[in-house]
C-alpha cells in the first residue's frame, strides 16, 4: 500500500501499523483489540482461569504470514515466551471463526470480527492474565496529495468510527 500511495495509483490507504515513508502522513483513527477465542465447548471457555500452560496442548489457526493480525499475534506471544502450535493458516477471518467454532482449535482475532459469533454464543472469549494485543490503524496518504472534499469526506467518515465497536 505504502508503494501504491507513493506512485499515485492511491489517494488514501486505511492500515494498521506504521508507515516508512517520510513522503506519507498518517493519522490514527482506529483502536482495535486482538482476542483469544475457542468454542464454547473447548475445555479453555469453561475453565475459571486459564494459564500459560494451558496454551501448550492448544492448536492455533492464525490468519497467513504478513498480515497484521499474524504479526501482531507472533509479537506478542514470542514477548509473552508463550509456545504455540499452527493447526492452519487461513487468508480470511471467516475461515477462522469456523474451525474455531467445530472446536478444532482456538485463535487469537479482531473482537470486530467476532461480535456477532460471540454473542449469539457460537463462540467464546478467553483472557491470559498479563497478555493483551492491541493495534492502531491509520489513514494514509501521500503528503503532497490533493484532498478533494470527497477525499475528505472518507477521512472524516473513517475519523468518526466508535474506536470501541
Amino acid at each position: 500500500l505504502e508503494t501504491m500511495l507513493l506512485r499515485d495509483e492511491l489517494d488514501l490507504a486505511l492500515i494498521e501499523g506504521t508507515v516508512q515513508s517520510e513522503y506519507l502522513i498518517s493519522s490514527p483513527f482506529m483502536q482495535d483489540e486482538l482476542i483469544f477465542i475457542a468454542a464454547p465447548q473447548s475445555v479453555l471457555s469453561t475453565q475459571k482461569k486459564v494459564v500459560a500452560a494451558d496454551l501448550d496442548r492448544c492448536k492455533f489457526f492464525v490468519r497467513e504470514a504478513g498480515s497484521g493480525t499474524r504479526d501482531l499475534f507472533e509479537q506478542v506471544m514470542q514477548e509473552q515466551k508463550l509456545r504455540f502450535s499452527i493447526a492452519g493458516v487461513y487468508n480470511n477471518a471467516e475461515s477462522i471463526k469456523k474451525a474455531v467454532a467445530a472446536d478444532l482449535g482456538i485463535s487469537v482475532i479482531s473482537r470486530r470480527a467476532v461480535r456477532t459469533e460471540l454473542a449469539r454464543g457460537e463462540l467464546c472469549t478467553f483472557r491470559l492474565p498479563g497478555v493483551a494485543f492491541h493495534r492502531t490503524f491509520n489513514i494514509v496518504h501521500h503528503k503532497n496529495k490533493y484532498i478533494s472534499s470527497e477525499l475528505k469526506a472518507v477521512i472524516e467518515l473513517c475519523q468518526k468510527i466508535d474506536p470501541l465497536q
